[in-house]
C-alpha cells in the first residue's frame, strides 16, 4: 500500500577532519570564500535554541548566543584577520554554504524522483573535526516509498562505490553545476581527501542521513495504529531499499517514543536517524520539523563530533606525541563529555539513545584505558631518562674525579 506524505525533508551529514595545524588556515579560506557565510546566533533570533541546550553546551556549540547587541557589533567592526583568529579560538563555528537559487535534481530517467537542495551547512570543531550538512527536499506530492528509496540512492553519490555501479542514477541541474560530478566537486572542495576518517576506520564516504516524514494522516490515526507501518519505518531508518526483505523481530525496538508528543516515533540506528510523523496533529507538520532540523540536528551533530574526536584519540594515543593527545583529551573530558545536553524531556531522551545506539560510554571507556595504558608507559620513559641523565651525571663526576 502505497503511502502519501504532507511533507518531508533528509539532511545528508559527511564528516570530515581538517589537520589541527591546518585548521587556522581552512577557517580563513571559508571566510574569504563569497559561498560561505559566517552563522551567528543570537538569544532573540535563536531562542528556540538557547532554551533547549544548557548553558555549557550552549556556549560550546554557539559561540555568539549569549552576546548583546554592542558585542556582536564590535566583533563585525575587527577586521577580517582578527575575526579569524577569535573564531579559530572558539569551540565551535558554523557556516551557510550559498548554492544560489534552490538546486533542482531528478533521480531516475523516465519516472524519476525530482528534489531540491535548499541548504548546506559547515560545522567546524577546533579540533578540525569538521561536518558538512547538505538538505535535500523531494518535489511534488510524494510516497513513503520513493522517500525510502532516495536515502539509499543519495547517501552514496560521494562513494567510489556508486561510480563502480553507477546504480545511483542522479542527476541534478542548476546554474551552479550541470552534472552529479560538479556537485560530488563542491563536496570534495569542501572536505578534502579525508584520509583520515578512513585511518579510524569511519565511514568517509557515505553520507549519515537525518530524515523526517509527516505522512497523511489517513496512513496513522486512531484506526490506522503504528504497527502498520513498522516494515517501512525500519527501512527508513536503517537506509534500506523499499523492496528490501526485513526481519521485524531481529531488528528489535529501536524507535523512541517522545512522552509529550503524539504519533511521532523516531529511529536511531549508527547509519541514520529518521523521525515518522502523522498529520492528525497540526503540530507533527508546523512546529515538530522545524524543532528536529534545529535544537535536535545540532544534538546529533554534537554526539557524532565526540564519536569522531573519541576514535581519533584512540588513534593518537597510538601514533603520536602522548602529551599532546592527554592534553586535548582531558581538555574534551572537562569542557563537553560529561556534560548534560538538555533538561527537556524528549531532548534528554533522544540524545541519550543517540549515545546509547553509538555506544559512546564504552567507546570513551575504551580511550580511558589507553589513556593510562600510555601514560604509564610515558612515566616509566620519563623515568627511564632520568636515570639515563643521572647516570651520565654520575659517570662524568666519576671521571673528573680520577682526573684531578
Amino acid at each position: 500500500m502505497e503511502r502519501r506524505t504532507k511533507y518531508q525533508y533528509t539532511y545528508f551529514i559527511h564528516p570530515f577532519i581538517i589537520e589541527e595545524k591546518k585548521y587556522e588556515e581552512y577557517i580563513t579560506r571559508l571566510i574569504k570564500d563569497k559561498r560561505c557565510h559566517l552563522k551567528v546566533f543570537t538569544k532573540e533570533k535563536d531562542l528556540d535554541v538557547y532554551t533547549f541546550f544548557m548553558p555549557k553546551v550552549r556556549k560550546y556549540l554557539f559561540w555568539s548566543i549569549s552576546y548583546n547587541q554592542e558585542q556582536l557589533r564590535t566583533f563585525q567592526e575587527l577586521g577580517r584577520t582578527l575575526q579569524i583568529r577569535m573564531l579559530t579560538q572558539k569551540p565551535c563555528v558554523m557556516f551557510d554554504y550559498d548554492l544560489g537559487d534552490f538546486p533542482q535534481g531528478k533521480v531516475g530517467e523516465k519516472d524519476g524522483i525530482f528534489f531540491d537542495i535548499p541548504k548546506m551547512e559547515i560545522i567546524c570543531f577546533k579540533t578540525g573535526i569538521c561536518f558538512l550538512l547538505i538538505k535535500t527536499i523531494l518535489n511534488e506530492a510524494n510516497m513513503l516509498s520513493e522517500v525510502i528509496n532516495f536515502n539509499y540512492k543519495f547517501r552514496d553519490i560521494n562513494s567510489d562505490y556508486a561510480k563502480l555501479q553507477e546504480y545511483e542514477n542522479i542527476k541534478i541541474q542548476t546554474e551552479c553545476f550541470q552534472h552529479m560530478k560538479d556537485f560530488k566537486q563542491i563536496i570534495q572542495e569542501i572536505t578534502g581527501k579525508n584520509d583520515l576518517m578512513a585511518k579510524l576506520n569511519l565511514q568517509n564516504e557515505r553520507f549519515l542521513t537525518y530524515t523526517y516524514v509527516c505522512l497523511e494522516q489517513e496512513f496513522w490515526n486512531e484506526k490506522k495504529p503504528f504497527t502498520e507501518l513498522e516494515n517501512e519505518f525500519a527501512k527508513l531508518k536503517n537506509v534500506l531499499p523499499y523492496k528490501a526483505q526485513i526481519n521485524l523481530i531481529e531488528q528489535g525496538k529501536q524507535e523512541i517514543t517522545l512522552s509529550t508528543l503524539q504519533y511521532v516515533k523516531i529511529g536511531v540506528t549508527k547509519q541514520a536517524i529518521a523521525l515518522l510523523t502523522s498529520s492528525v496533529n497540526t503540530e507533527n507538520y508546523t512546529k515538530i520539523p522545524h524543532r528536529y532540523e534545529r535544537s535536535y540536528l545540532y544534538a546529533y551533530i554534537l554526539a557524532l563530533y565526540k564519536q569522531v574526536f573519541l576514535e581519533r584519540t584512540k588513534y593518537d594515543f597510538q601514533k603520536r606525541n602522548f602529551t599532546k593527545t592527554e592534553k586535548n583529551f582531558i581538555q574534551f573530558t572537562e569542557s563537553i563529555w560529561n556534560e548534560e545536553v538538555t533538561c527537556e524531556v524528549d531532548g534528554s531522551e533522544f540524545y541519550k539513545n543517540i549515545i546509547k545506539t553509538l555506544k559512546l560510554d564504552d567507546l570513551y571507556q575504551e580511550v580511558k584505558n589507553r589513556y593510562q595504558i600510555a601514560n604509564k608507559k610515558s612515566n616509566t620513559r620519563r623515568i627511564q631518562d632520568i636515570s639515563y641523565i643521572l647516570l651520565a651525571i654520575f659517570l662524568i663526576i666519576i671521571i673528573q674525579m680520577l682526573l684531578f
